[in-house]
């Protein structure tokens, strides 16, 4: 009798586990979505910031963006630096090599949209480049640049990067109160920003900015769940060069054709160039993954019951 009550608690404590599995949200580690463009002629260049907020998160705090031309040219990524109450957390994007756009070549604007899938194109508004947002407006970088407000209304040159509302607040901690950031640009999942620049043709750019994820509404993320939410994690936007082509593989074919007859030969040499743009994508895991990694992980341990019983048999 008491073997098999032992079986029953262990049979219910793996249904609850698997129902757990199923109903509660998995976090995933993924940064604020981001989209980039830059025109054919390489005038202009965006980057959208928006949406896509981890970890249960409302509002993402933008403190610093930097954006870099120069050859070669690259930006730092921050990454969230702490998954524990108390921990420190950064927050900062700067130049790393290049040299910081001046203030007076970038715009923006803020939407209540984000970009549409597939709505940048580099060769729209004639070369400059353009984007589609979802309330189907489109923005061109080119010949709007001018209408778009200066970036030196919200954000200032801080050494290597721009910082929103007089920071930068680059390092707190996690599961601190929105508030202790005094500093920043909220944004929530449902608005982007984007940032144009304008730049030399023959120089590369690169773009980047940091901030942070704060949960602001129950219920909690369980990192801060005793603390009514907080700063759940530190982001940085990855790099993105976008130097146009990033890639350039070219491929070469010659034809040779020969008529005796004529005494003549004609030869024809033809050259195609293809110029690709490789987008990194950091892998993460759903809720339904997860769960199909319980599963799995469950029915191990349902073999290991089963071979224990047979040893006690």
């Amino acid at each position: 009798m008491t073997k098999k009550r032992g079986s029953s608690t262990i049979a219910v404590a793996l249904v609850v586990l698997v129902a757990w599995w199923l109903v509660v949200p998995i976090s995933t580690a993924q940064a604020v979505g981001i989209s980039t463009v830059r025109g054919n002629n390489k005038l202009f260049g965006a980057l959208v910031i928006g949406g896509a907020l981890a970890d249960e998160t409302e509002i993402f705090k933008l403190t610093t963006m930097a954006a870099a031309e120069g050859n070669p040219v690259a930006v730092s990524s921050p990454a969230s630096s702490g998954s524990t109450a108390g921990n420190p957390a950064a927050a900062d994007s700067s130049v790393t090599t290049g040299v910081l756009i001046p203030i007076g070549q970038v715009r923006y604007v803020i939407k209540n949209a984000l970009p549409a899938v597939g709505g940048t194109n580099a060769s729209g508004d004639g070369g400059n480049g353009s984007i589609t947002y979802t309330d189907a407006t489109t923005l061109n970088l080119g010949t709007g640049f001018a209408g778009l407000a200066a970036l030196s209304t919200i954000a200032s040159a801080s050494g290597a990067r721009f910082s929103f509302g007089g920071g930068p607040t680059t390092n707190s901690t996690v599961c601190a109160a929105l508030a202790t950031v005094a500093d920043g640009l909220s944004l929530t999942p449902t608005q982007s920003i984007t940032f144009v620049f304008q730049v030399t043709a023959t120089n590369a750019l690169a773009m980047g900015a940091a901030g942070f994820n704060f949960d602001t509404v129950a219920p909690f993320n369980v990192t801060c769940s005793a603390t009514n939410g907080g700063l759940v994690r530190a982001d940085g936007v990855n790099q993105t060069e976008t130097g146009i082509p990033t890639t350039t593989t070219t491929s070469t074919s010659t034809s040779t054709s020969t008529s005796t007859s004529t005494s003549s030969t004609s030869t024809s040499t033809t050259t195609s160039t293809s110029s690709t743009t490789t987008t990194s994508v950091i892998p993460t895991v759903g809720q339904w993954g997860m769960a199909i990694l319980a599963l799995a992980f469950l029915g191990a341990i349902g073999w290991m019951l089963r071979a224990r019983r047979s040893l006690l048999q």
